[in-house]
């Protein structure tokens, strides 16, 4: 049985033999990537968001893509939530749907992504 200390040790080991992880985009490239337990509501730009509220005559904080980024410099989780909600009230129509999981697919691809569990927050669309 190992003390904490020789656990620490090995683990320590263990890494220090191990090939580095690549972090940024450009070198990790190469690899493929998947993305679990995505929320589809919080991968819509602002450009895509401006375009779905307009196609639905729903009324933002801003009317600009710039206006928009500036919104989602999150000071807060409340603050991430609050856009959250911003954006899922937006989504009204199959295509609004569509728009949000083809943009998504296309910019996981443009990462490397080979595999994508995306999902909807049920409840947030649930009539009633």
């Amino acid at each position: 049985m190992f003390s904490s200390s020789d656990s620490a040790g090995h683990f320590r080991r263990k890494r220090e033999q191990s090939p580095r992880v690549l972090t940024t985009a450009p070198q990790a490239a190469p690899y493929p990537k998947i993305e679990l337990h995505v929320h589809l509501e919080g991968t819509v730009r602002p450009k895509t968001l401006l375009e779905i509220a307009a196609r639905n005559d729903y009324p933002l904080p801003a009317d600009t893509e710039e206006g928009l980024a500036e919104l989602y410099d999150f000071r807060d989780f409340a603050h991430f939530i609050e856009v959250w909600i911003l954006t899922t009230n937006a989504l009204r129509t199959t295509e609004d749907f569509r728009q949000v999981v083809v943009d998504y697919a296309a910019e996981a691809a443009s990462h490397g992504a080979v595999y994508v569990e995306g999902i909807f927050s049920p409840s947030a669309f649930a009539a009633g």
